[in-house]
């Protein structure tokens, strides 16, 4: 009788263990659906990046929000020295006011 018994408990705890298995490994199934997802989607969102991070790309887009290229830089020169006022703090003072 303890042998049926004993036999009946163990039949019955491998068919838990099965149905526990089986549910791990629908869910790690779903979990890499997700991650093969998630990597679809990073894959297209880096090549839009890369394609609005183009040189014409951004050349177009200047164009549309109407700027135009700079000019040749104007290059200023003091014709003397210049001399601080003393509202314009030192380099090397620590005072606040």
């Amino acid at each position: 009788m303890f042998a049926c018994v004993a036999l009946v408990v163990g039949l019955f705890s491998v068919v838990f263990a099965q149905a526990y298995l089986v549910k791990s490994q629908q869910q790690l199934d779903g979990i890499r659906a997700e991650v093969v997802e998630a990597k679809v989607e990073r894959s297209r969102i880096q090549r839009q990046v890369d394609e609005a991070s183009a040189p014409q790309a951004i050349i177009d887009r200047a164009d549309e929000l109407g700027m135009i290229p700079a000019g040749e830089p104007t290059h200023l020169s003091a014709i003397r020295p210049v001399e601080p006022t003393p509202s314009t703090p030192q380099v090397g003072d620590t005072s606040l006011g």
